[in-house]
């Protein structure tokens, strides 16, 4: 029902394994170096609150069986990240990070989206 509910919103088809394949792929991209616009990153973070909204309303047994891959995603995540404040979007914890080595073309749409923002880590 999600899955369905997702696809229509977004005119195309979104299931949870492509969200953990997009989270993925962003952990991946922020720990080498992430290199777009601000746009893309928010987005980009998008899949990882839909994968939340999953793990709330999905079955508790596949709950569970997601967990350690999304655990484990996140904690890398932390890792090449760091938390600024103020925070540059709504959304879980996850929005209020963006890569420790934000790319030129990032770093000056985050100065031009929030103006000054403080590592809070």
């Amino acid at each position: 029902v999600l899955e369905a509910e997702w696809s229509e919103n977004a005119h195309h088809t979104i299931t949870v394994d492509r969200l953990l394949t997009n989270w993925e792929r962003l952990v991946d991209e922020v720990g080498h170096g992430y290199d777009d616009v601000i746009e893309e990153y928010q987005n980009d973070l998008d899949s990882r609150l839909l994968l939340q909204e999953a793990l709330d309303k999905l079955a508790p047994g596949v709950t569970q069986q997601l967990l350690p891959w999304v655990e484990t995603l996140d904690a890398r995540f932390v890792e090449a990240t760091v938390q600024i404040d103020p925070p540059p979007w709504s959304g879980g914890w996850w929005a209020r990070r963006v890569p420790t080595n934000p790319s030129t073309t990032l770093a000056s749409d985050l100065a031009s989206e929030i103006g000054s923002y403080e590592i809070v880590e």
